[in-house]
């Protein structure tokens, strides 16, 4: 086959393709123009079973990381924000997450999975950005910035970096958390996905 046939037929299967992105597109919910959707479903199938977990929420894409606060606060709070945003999520380095968030059992703002949030609690999260930082408490919440695996409450300026902000603004003013500890959290709920370096 010639040169311009392989063309010809690779622009067909690109429009073809460009349409049926665009009429699964028009059938999901858009919010403020990202086009993003919340699963709707409860939980991942198998809540006992982190294999299970990992499969299920490895293959879900409601968490982008050109998702923002404002889209996550029109969004149904029942609903969740499952996947990574950025790359393919690691099965390590997911254990690992899990592991240590376990830790935090006792603190209903840490959320139990990185890669499985419900709407509501983000939304909750983001509301906290608005608290004011005592001087202290900033240096508090600055010196944890580098302690942390993202360098931040998150890699990307997306919905998680502005809820994770709220997050330590909340655990520093009302319970005390020290920069390792803030570090410690944002590390540990991170869900832009790849190894845990």
């Amino acid at each position: 086959m010639s040169k311009k046939g392989v063309v010809a037929i690779a622009g067909v299967l690109t429009i073809a393709g460009l349409s049926v992105a665009a009429a699964i597109n028009s059938k999901m919910p858009a919010t403020k123009g990202v086009g993003s959707r919340a699963s709707v479903r409860a939980e991942p199938p198998a809540r006992g079973s982190l294999a299970a977990r990992f499969t299920y929420l490895s293959r879900q894409n409601s968490n982008r990381c050109t998702l923002d606060g404002t889209a996550v606060m029109q969004m149904p709070s029942g609903a969740r924000l499952q996947g990574s945003c950025c790359v393919l999520m690691d099965r390590p380095a997911y254990d690992d997450q899990i592991r240590k968030l376990r830790g935090y059992a006792d603190v209903r703002f840490v959320p139990r999975d990185p890669y499985d949030i419900s709407v509501g609690l983000a939304k909750e999260l983001l509301g906290y950005e608005s608290i004011r930082l005592a001087p202290a408490q900033q240096r508090i919440y600055d010196r944890a910035k580098p302690l942390s695996s993202t360098g931040g409450p998150c890699c990307c300026q997306c919905w998680r970096a502005e809820a994770f902000d709220g997050q330590a603004k909340y655990l520093i003013t009302r319970r005390s958390y020290s920069s390792h500890e803030i570090a410690a959290v944002w590390s540990a709920e991170e869900g832009c996905g790849g190894p845990e370096s």
